[in-house]
């Protein structure tokens, strides 16, 4: 029994202020009751996931327009598609039945407000906050932390690399413009690149830098190597950067290719010379990311 002074004299403390100076605010109590602590956090990330993505699909569903919506879904690459089904497979699955912390329910309430914002990019800032709450407070090797960490990758090609880009382009373009020079032997100003034959000069643009597709190269490898629960070893460190490094050898191939082919530069930079990239690309990451959890893969039933 506990105790508290009251005019000089020791009287005991009634249960129910005891009760009310530990009890957790009452909008939290319903939750605590109705779910987990890990489905809470598994609704949060779908909430933010699914808000994230469907700013590129707004105006198509604002409008009833199925070809546009399409076209939205097949803007999202493969990659990122496969990331979010690796994610929800693994915070999907049966776990302890912990049960919602009052910290957590801030954490909830916070990423409910960035969600309700109408941009997309606080819904990505909340994705990226709540991953690395889970990974911190999660279990080593819990399948909510993996699959925390896989969202928290999700947002690196969908948020942050695109930010980092426009907000740092020209040493970006400025890096892809120097291999580009270098690999078709002419000249280099900022991210100019002569034309083979002397007759100009053509400019890499932000949309056409290497450094989208090496996001997704990232992604890929994290994704694939949480989902089968590949172990760390420093020759994960050496599998994603070859990921990486393959994709910016094709893009800057291609942008190279463009340089020493000008009359067929429509060719080459447009929707079939993307496509192909597109395709030798992500054929690069999936072949890389299999070798790289073969012994998983096989050592499953």
């Amino acid at each position: 029994m506990s105790w508290v002074g009251q005019g000089g004299h020791a009287v005991p403390a009634r249960t129910s202020d005891r009760l009310r100076a530990s009890s957790p605010p009452r909008f939290l109590w319903g939750v605590r009751q109705s779910v987990s602590r890990d489905q809470f956090f598994t609704g949060l990330f779908i909430l933010a996931l699914v808000n994230g993505l469907a700013d590129r699909a707004s105006y198509s569903l604002r409008h009833f327009d199925l070809s546009a919506l399409a076209a939205a879904a097949l803007g999202v690459s493969a990659v990122v598609w496969f990331a979010c089904f690796a994610a929800l497979s693994l915070v999907l699955r049966k776990t302890r039945d912990e049960a919602v912390e009052t910290v957590d329910g801030f954490v909830g309430f916070a990423v409910l407000f960035l969600v309700a914002v109408p941009l997309k990019e606080p819904s990505w800032f909340a994705l990226a906050a709540l991953a690395l709450y889970v990974i911190w407070t999660s279990q080593a090797g819990s399948t909510m932390r993996r699959g925390a960490l896989i969202f928290l990758a999700i947002t690196v090609p969908m948020c942050w690399g695109p930010f980092l880009l426009h907000a740092f382009a020209q040493p970006f373009l400025w890096t892809d413009a120097m291999f580009v020079s270098n690999l078709i032997g002419t000249e280099q100003t900022g991210n100019l690149v002569k034309f083979a034959d002397g007759s100009g000069y053509f400019q890499i643009f932000p949309e056409c830098s290497s450094y989208h597709n090496m996001s997704l190269a990232f992604l890929a490898w994290i994704s694939a190597s949480q989902f089968v629960e590949h172990k760390w070893s420093p020759k994960n460190l050496v599998w994603c950067l070859l990921a990486v490094l393959s994709v910016f050898a094709v893009n800057v191939t291609r942008i190279g290719l463009i340089g020493l082919y000008r009359d067929h530069f429509e060719t080459i930079h447009g929707p079939f010379g993307s496509a192909v990239a597109d395709c030798l690309s992500l054929s690069l990451i999936l072949a890389i990311c299999l070798l790289g959890v073969r012994r998983e893969i096989f050592a499953r039933p």
